[in-house]
C-alpha cells in the first residue's frame, strides 16, 4: 500500500516515461548468423503465425513478424523487415520450409544455409520459451480489436522482457 496518494496525472506522467524507454524500433546492427522460423500461435482461436529471427550467437531476438498464412510472400515480407535491420550479409539458417528458399535471396540476402540442429536451436528456444508463456492463456491471445493488434503488442512486450529482464 502506498503512503502517499497520487495524482492521476503524475501516474499518467510514469506511464508516458516507462513507454519511452520502451523503444521496440531496433536499429541496424550486426549479426553474423540469424536463425530464422516460424510457429503457429492461436489468435481469437484463429491460428496466426509468428515469424521470428535470432541471432544464433548471442541468442537474442532480431525481429519478429505476424501472418494469417505461411507463404513465400509472407516470408519475403519478414525476411524484408529483417533485412533492415542487419549491417553486411549475415547467414541466414532456416529449416527446410520451401517458403524460404525464394525468399532469402529475394530479400538480399546470399548466404543461406538449411539446418536442422546445431546453431539454429536458438530460434527454437526462444520458441519454446513463447509457447510456455502463452500456454497460461491456453496458446489463444483473444483480441479486442483487429485480429494482429493484441499478437504484435504481447510479442513486441514479450521480445522486451526476453532480451531485457530475463
Amino acid at each position: 500500500m502506498l503512503s502517499e496518494l497520487l495524482s492521476k496525472s503524475s501516474v499518467q506522467g510514469w506511464v508516458k516515461k516507462v513507454e519511452a524507454k520502451l523503444n521496440f524500433e531496433a536499429t541496424p546492427s550486426w549479426h553474423p548468423i540469424i536463425a530464422v522460423d516460424e510457429s503457429v500461435v492461436k489468435c481469437g482461436g484463429r491460428p496466426v503465425y509468428v515469424w521470428v529471427a535470432v541471432d544464433a550467437c548471442t541468442r537474442r531476438p532480431v525481429w519478429f513478424g505476424v501472418s494469417v498464412t505461411r507463404t513465400t510472400e509472407n516470408a519475403l515480407r519478414f525476411l524484408r523487415r529483417l533485412r533492415r535491420r542487419c549491417l553486411g550479409d549475415p547467414v541466414i539458417l532456416t529449416d527446410r520450409g520451401p517458403w524460404y528458399r525464394e525468399a532469402v535471396l529475394r530479400a538480399g540476402f546470399h548466404n543461406h544455409v538449411h539446418q536442422t540442429f546445431g546453431l539454429r536451436s536458438s530460434v527454437e528456444r526462444f520458441f519454446g520459451y513463447l509457447k510456455d508463456r502463452t500456454r497460461v492463456f491456453y496458446n489463444n491471445i483473444n483480441p479486442k480489436k483487429t485480429l494482429f493488434e493484441p499478437i504484435v503488442d504481447f510479442l513486441e512486450l514479450f521480445m522486451h522482457w526476453y532480451i531485457e529482464w530475463r
